[in-house]
């Protein structure tokens, strides 16, 4: 049995003030950047990381000193690597995912629910199949998922890519391969929205939970 078969639930009391003292100061920059986009509302033609100078949106590109920082890579899960930001190997926090508009992968587009916040099952790198690169990529989710560190999240719609904000990993579905991601989170202490016990689903019949349908033109406009 692998690592991800054995994942721990999201901590109780996750949040973000918390979440600071575990990670980089890079990553706590690039949380800030998530919450602006989150704020500024704009659709990126391309991923940050692909956007070209002569792209409207190549100004919102985020910067640490005098140098661009990536927040994204081709790949749907992200973190720095090495030569950027200095982490301890065997405690790398994902810091970031995104679906793409045409994919094999099965993400389910965001679920708004009446208390502001929203629901995402993301699925898991490569899933069905057992290895280490692809095993590395889920670690660093699952790290995020113990440790209460959230990932920022970028969601593709018709019309570009949605900034969303930032998302704790809340649970992970091994029996369909999928990450539970619960946002927006922003600044502060615990907030009772983002609860281990999953309250928000305790009265929401299970086999209309998460339809997997696409998101309606409300929730893309969101």
């Amino acid at each position: 049995m692998n690592d991800i078969d054995l994942a721990v639930p999201l901590m109780d009391g996750p949040s973000y003030d918390r979440a600071c003292s575990l990670v980089p100061s890079e990553y706590v920059e690039a949380w800030e950047w998530f919450l602006g986009e989150e704020q500024r509302g704009g659709v990126w033609t391309s991923l940050p990381h692909r956007t070209k100078e002569d792209s409207p949106q190549y100004q919102y590109r985020l910067r640490i000193g005098a140098d661009f920082f990536p927040v994204t890579r081709d790949s749907g899960i992200f973190w720095p690597g090495q030569d950027r930001v200095k982490q301890d190997p065997n405690k790398i926090f994902a810091l970031s995912v995104h679906n793409s508009k045409k994919s094999f992968y099965t993400d389910v587009p965001p679920l708004y629910l009446d208390d502001g916040t929203w629901v995402i099952k993301y699925s898991v790198q490569a899933p069905g199949v057992v290895g280490s690169r692809d095993q590395n990529y889920n670690r660093k989710m699952l790290n995020c998922m113990e440790y209460g560190v959230p990932v920022g999240v970028i969601f593709a719609t018709e019309v570009g890519y949605k900034v969303l904000g930032l998302a704790f990993v809340e649970r992970f579905e091994p029996e369909n391969g999928w990450f539970v991601l619960h946002g927006p989170v922003h600044k502060g202490g615990p907030d009772p929205r983002f609860a281990s016990d999953m309250s928000y689903l305790k009265h929401m019949p299970a086999d209309i939970e998460f339809a997997g349908q696409s998101a309606t033109d409300d929730e893309k406009a969101r």
